[in-house]
């Protein structure tokens, strides 16, 4: 059902297909043929070097720690005091919901349930305790499985046509290009931006290769990660009704309409009833996920929009994009007197002009899917913003990371000018170093 290769051809499918549709057999072929062209992926290659650029980027996650701890940290050093200067922000939240549950305080239910579930079950295996090296060991192992799927996908996008070679090099650079990304730290912190990313690519990397069962079922755990999963819902369907034809034949019936087989050729060039079921299913995947969470928090709480209620606590507020500008505006215009602020507002705003940017001008050589998911995840952000702060759009910065169909393009920028590539990536780098430093000293930096 939701395969390609659970398409098959029925009696009234051997039937010439209306308006130049092709039939259930045709499309059969053809999605069997793309997906044998794309078993020529370089599987092996480029999941090792991936986890090779894993490997070295947590070598020097570990050394930047040590560092912090033999500068700031007072004498004599252990384990336990190192591990600990990991445990900022978000970070704590997520570990005290592992060890305690969800605290009665009212911001809690703001983090959603799947990450710190995953804590406690590794916790588990440590004999219940150790919790924060859970929530660390968990962050970096999804972090790999994210770098391996990214890799993949960026192969993946590159074509069948391309050699062995090109592909691999493409999956580097675009690796590079996600891992130099200044606030990338977080794929390292104990935060859900690792789980739900993976999660995300790998619902790409399937859809995009119809295994469709996979993708809605990563779709469906991004739901019970975060939130923001509601933006795979239509990139994810777009994609379904493209390898399926939908588009096509609304097109073809909209240019042709009652030309040709009237009534029963308009109702054949509609999508067969397990077609559209199993779109449906592809659609609510992400947001079942989010209504379980709901449902969870109705029985214990009474209260299923209790998350959304938590974002009070930040004083988040459901505004129009229009009024954000302006408060952006206005931020820029009189830019607060503290110098961490006015940071902020440059990192954040930076960030969030950078990437509507990059989709703008890439928006024809991307997939519609792609450019249906940064183009949502930059709503949600912009619809998000917090007037009572300086910066009116915290953590916008690191928002952005969930951008990833946009290290595509920047890494084969990359790959194109690769002295400049070289050169930009290693200043990121060592911005990034700073914010890991900055983090690490419990200051806020995202």
């Amino acid at each position: 059902m939701f395969g390609s290769k659970s398409l098959r051809a029925t009696g009234a499918d051997a039937l010439p297909a209306p308006l130049g549709v092709p039939s259930a057999a045709e499309r059969a072929g053809q999605a069997q043929a793309s997906v044998a062209a794309e078993g020529t992926l370089p599987l092996r290659p480029i999941a090792a070097r991936a986890a090779l650029i894993w490997l070295v980027s947590r070598v020097v996650f570990v050394a930047l720690t040590l560092g912090f701890a033999l500068v700031r940290l007072p004498r004599p050093l252990n384990a336990a005091a190192v591990l600990h200067v990991w445990q900022q922000w978000d970070g704590n939240w997520y570990v005290v919901i592992a060890q305690y549950g969800y605290p009665a305080t009212a911001q809690g239910p703001a983090f959603f349930p799947l990450y710190p579930m995953l804590i406690k079950g590794l916790a588990t295996v440590f004999g219940g305790g150790h919790y924060l090296l859970a929530a660390l060991i968990l962050s970096n192992a999804c972090a790999l499985a994210l770098f391996v799927g990214f890799g993949l996908l960026a192969a993946l996008e590159l074509g069948p046509a391309a050699s062995e070679g090109a592909r691999i090099s493409r999956a580097v650079w675009a690796l590079l290009a996600l891992l130099a990304y200044p606030l990338a730290l977080y794929l390292a912190a104990p935060y859900s931006e690792a789980l739900f990313l993976a999660l995300a690519v790998f619902a790409f990397f399937c859809a995009r290769r119809g295994l469709w069962a996979w993708a809605i079922a990563c779709a469906f755990l991004a739901g019970l990660t975060r939130p923001t999963a509601v933006i795979l819902a239509l990139p994810l369907l777009w994609e379904y009704g493209r390898q399926h034809g939908w588009w096509e034949r609304i097109a073809r019936w909209r240019g042709e309409g009652w030309r040709g087989d009237g009534w029963h050729g308009v109702w054949r060039a509609l999508p067969r009833v397990r077609e559209l079921a199993a779109g449906a299913l592809v659609a609510v995947a992400a947001p079942l996920g989010i209504a379980c969470y709901s449902a969870y928090l109705q029985l214990q709480y009474g209260d299923p929009l209790r998350f959304a209620h938590a974002e009070a606590y930040w004083s988040h507020i459901n505004a129009p994009i229009w009024q954000t500008l302006a408060l952006m505006a206005g931020s820029v215009l009189h830019p607060p007197t503290q110098t961490i602020f006015r940071f902020l507002i440059v990192l954040d705003f930076g960030a969030l002009l950078f990437v509507a940017g990059m989709v703008a001008r890439a928006a024809k050589r991307l997939p519609v899917a792609y450019t249906l998911y940064v183009v949502g995840l930059l709503l949600v952000v912009f619809s998000t913003p917090v007037p009572s702060r300086p910066e009116v759009m915290p953590s916008a910065a690191r928002y952005m990371l969930e951008a990833f169909p946009i290290f595509f393009v920047l890494g084969r920028w990359g790959e194109r000018h690769r002295r400049v590539g070289f050169a930009v990536m290693a200043a990121a780098f060592v911005v990034q170093a700073a914010f890991v430093a900055i983090f690490l000293s419990g200051k806020w930096v995202e």
